[in-house]
């Protein structure tokens, strides 16, 4: 037989010029923020941590298996990243060796996820508590701007405008209309329009009764909408900001309070329990009001 042709190995001029590296022999441990890995280990499809990973033979580009065979099924027969062409599922590999490694990052995906979850929760109750806090200063600003030599047209607001102005006069206060606008109203609907879910719930605000200053019997009282998340610190605010405003009206000097106290009446046992400041209204309903979608509550002025 004869000798095959020796080849020679044709180097780069990358590999002719470059260094070897010198190997690590000390114990140091670099560490990473996982935060900074999230980019990598992301599905570019559901935008979340890869889950049962699937490899393109093509272009190896992973993706979560139920998202690319989502994708596949519903007549995308391309790579969502680079668009090289995807036959079928054949074209996909399972890649174990990703799954793991996201295991060793993520030793517990259920605490990721619950963590994730509260972030989620803490932004949406910063954003709920940044509108509740502009609609404040709109009804705070209000009459400053209301024109005082066009009387009738502060009762272009309906038939009602009298009995609102009386009820705001007493001592029973209602949550201003400023606080069921548009945007912290979330309705979710089916497919098949019978499911509806509301996150606003019927509040009433009436002051403590006290025997030197009883209650008068004022029946235009009526039910306003809050968000569920509004919590009682809200309510106290507001109504330091509606005393404040009901002093303007009155040409009264705007006096100094020492903050209001939210309580629940128990009819049974004829006691208010004062609620903590923190505690949303949506907890209030389930604890006191067998989750009903109206409670009422009292309050009181606090002594200085």
């Amino acid at each position: 037989m004869e000798a095959l042709p020796t080849k020679n190995w044709e180097l780069t001029l990358y590999e002719l010029q470059r260094t070897a590296q010198m190997p690590i022999t000390s114990d140091m441990e670099i560490g990473v923020c996982p935060r900074s890995l999230q980019s990598e280990l992301m599905c570019p499809i559901c935008l979340d941590i890869l889950k049962n990973t699937m490899t393109t033979k093509e272009c190896l580009h992973r993706f979560c298996s139920e998202c690319i065979v989502t994708a596949l099924r519903s007549g995308n027969k391309e790579c969502p990243t680079c668009r090289k062409k995807l036959v079928s599922k054949r074209s996909l590999r399972p890649d174990p060796n990703f799954d793991s490694l996201i295991c060793k990052i993520y030793p517990s995906r259920e605490e990721f996820e619950a963590h994730q979850e509260k972030i989620l929760a803490r932004l949406n109750k910063h954003h709920m508590n940044a509108i509740i806090t502009r609609n404040f200063n709109v009804n705070n600003s209000a009459p400053k701007t209301r024109s005082k030599s066009s009387a009738p047209a502060d009762l272009s607001d309906g038939d009602h405008a009298p009995s609102k102005r009386h009820h705001s006069d007493s001592d029973s206060v209602d949550f201003p209309s400023a606080c069921s606008t548009t945007e912290p109203q979330v309705s979710t609907s089916e497919t098949n329009g019978t499911a509806t879910i509301i996150s606003e719930i019927e509040l009433l605000l009436k002051r403590i009764p006290d025997k030197t200053t009883p209650l008068p019997d004022d029946t235009s009282t009526k039910y306003l909408k809050a968000p569920w998340i509004a919590t009682v610190d809200h309510l106290c605010k507001y109504l330091e900001v509606r005393t404040t405003i009901r002093e303007v009206n009155r040409n009264l000097s705007p006096s100094s309070h020492s903050g209001f106290s939210v309580h629940f009446h128990d009819e049974a046992k004829n006691t208010y329990t004062k609620l903590d400041n923190d505690i949303t209204l949506e907890t209030i309903s389930k604890t006191f009001c067998n989750n009903q979608s109206s409670i009422t509550l009292y309050y009181s002025e606090c002594l200085p």
